[in-house]
């Protein structure tokens, strides 16, 4: 399962996307909905990345993403997962 958040700018840094994420994963382990968590950003995007970090999940890799032309600046991404 993938976890992501996605807020308009005027709610960024005020740890709301921390403080969701948290929600889900307590939500997806007292539901026992899977195993694993998955999340991934583009690697330009920090903020994502460091709520990632903030709620427990490991660094797995880079990829690039299938959606996105070669050479777009946001191609490159970032894996992360967490065990529940």
């Amino acid at each position: 399962w993938e976890i992501g958040w996605r807020i308009s700018d005027k709610f960024w840094n005020k740890g709301y996307a921390t403080e969701a994420a948290m929600a889900c994963i307590k939500y997806a382990r007292e539901k026992k909905l899977c195993n694993r968590l998955y999340s991934f950003t583009a690697v330009p995007n920090i903020a994502s990345e460091n709520v990632m970090k903030r709620i427990g999940m490991s660094f797995e890799g880079l990829f690039m993403h299938p959606a996105l032309a070669e050479g777009h600046w946001l191609k490159e991404h970032k894996l992360y997962s967490l065990y529940l």
